[in-house]
């Protein structure tokens, strides 16, 4: 097994990140050294089949729209679901992002709660 970096270090690299492209990278990076930490194989990962971050991200609100209503244009339910904390997102910078395996989960609780 590689050595693994310091803390130190991983949040000087944070730090210095600069595009949404090398936030992706170094996530995923992050989430290696986190599966290695854990004990577990290092790898593709149940939420994300091929492993890669980027599979399962959704980037921006038309995106997460498409994917939730299948209309780019109900942007504005993302926006506001998204500040009542209604569903799972997060912000990379100014866009609003969601993982498409967490929203199928968020969903499925929503179906378990109301009993549909």
């Amino acid at each position: 097994m590689s050595k693994l970096p310091h803390p130190h270090a991983i949040h000087y690299h944070w730090c210095m990140i600069d595009s949404t492209g090398e936030i992706l990278r170094r996530l995923n990076e992050l989430t290696q050294v986190v599966l290695a930490l854990r004990g577990s194989k290092v790898g593709p990962t149940a939420s994300t089949p091929h492993g890669l971050l980027a599979d399962d991200l959704l980037q921006g609100a038309d995106a997460i729209a498409s994917f939730l209503y299948g209309d780019p244009k109900k942007r504005n339910k993302v926006y506001h679901l998204a500040r009542i904390n209604g569903i799972p997102t997060f912000n990379l910078g100014a866009l609003v992002c969601a993982r498409k395996s967490t929203l199928l989960e968020w969903i499925k609780s929503q179906e378990a709660v109301t009993g549909t």
